[in-house]
């Protein structure tokens, strides 16, 4: 057969790893020939080697088995025999893989976030001078709403940290309230006007009525005026879920 160029041959269909290739061994002025096999093994071996690693970074044989968590809370083989329920319903068994520890975790994720409202939670909140200046027009928000619950502040306790320059506010107190709603907690005028660091409770009125899904928020009647300092709130709530 005459001599051809390569792309005057005929496409052939497929490859395997015994088909044979013409290669040039470097430093020889001859051609040989080499198996598909024998041509892409050093890319092989390098990519085996970091499929290993890979495998081994995710917790998997080099066979591509997930590997038992044993001292693990929520991965063991036993978790994924229990299986969960997700949105589709229960499921079970799992198969021990990346993908069905990702669905454990995601269920124990939204259980736990079931049981939020049981949990009692301590924030604490420093509001800047800039924000006690303006509170009378844009309420400081202390506690974020979220959808579908309502928070009640069981305890709160505030610190006037005196700036050098006294607070004043007229008569009025420092209110703790839903944003729109009712106010459920008081500072007296005097811890507004403190002259000197001053730490108070907060005084629990006797609005009973909770605002779902609402901000709390500290506010004041009568715009502060000439103060340097800061309040820090010390908050104790709890978040119900009311759907």
């Amino acid at each position: 057969m005459a001599n051809k160029r390569i792309n005057e041959l005929t496409q052939v269909a497929s490859v395997v790893a015994t088909d044979e290739m013409e290669v040039q061994k470097a430093g020889e002025t001859g051609t040989k020939k080499a198996t598909v096999a024998q041509v892409i093994a050093v890319e092989a071996t390098a990519r085996a080697a970091q499929d290993d690693v890979i495998e081994a970074s995710v917790g998997l044989s080099t066979a591509g088995a997930f590997a038992e968590l044993s001292n693990a809370w929520y991965l063991r083989a036993a978790e994924f025999t229990a299986g969960m329920t997700d949105r589709s319903g229960a499921v079970a068994p799992l198969t021990q893989n990346v993908i069905n520890a990702i669905r454990l975790l995601d269920a124990k994720l939204y259980a736990t976030f079931l049981t939020i409202p049981t949990w009692i939670k301590t924030r604490t909140v420093i509001v800047p001078t800039v924000s006690i200046l303006a509170c009378d027009v844009t309420p400081y928000v202390l506690i974020d709403g979220i959808t579908d619950y309502v928070h009640e502040i069981i305890s709160i306790v505030a610190e006037n940290n005196y700036g050098g320059v006294a607070f004043e506010a007229g008569t009025d107190k420092l209110e703790i309230k839903y944003d729109g709603g009712a106010t459920m907690f008081e500072f007296p005028n005097a811890f507004i006007e403190a002259t000197a660091d001053t730490l108070n409770r907060g005084i629990a009125t006797t609005n009973q009525t909770l605002t779902p899904e609402a901000d709390i928020v500290m506010t004041c009647a009568t715009a502060p005026t000439t103060g340097t300092g800061g309040f820090i709130f010390v908050i104790t709530y709890r978040s119900h879920l009311v759907v």
